[in-house]
């Protein structure tokens, strides 16, 4: 998944496990996306593997609570 596609999933995953609204996840993104995203995409490449989003979900909202994918 590249880092766009990771930040629109993460703003419907915002919306449906944690009732934000567009603005507020986008606000709450502006914050967070960043240091989650650059934990995860060691290589620099733009991009994480399909298999570990479930996993950076979980490390992106772990402030908010828990996330049941």
């Amino acid at each position: 998944m590249t880092k766009d596609g990771a930040k629109e999933a993460s703003k419907e995953v915002l919306a449906t496990h944690f009732a934000m609204s567009p603005a507020e996840a986008t606000a709450w993104l502006g914050t967070n996306f960043d240091s989650a995203w650059e934990y995860y995409d060691v290589n620099g490449t733009g991009q994480i593997d399909a298999v570990g989003v479930s996993t950076f979900f979980r490390s992106l909202t772990k402030k908010l609570g828990a996330l049941d994918l």
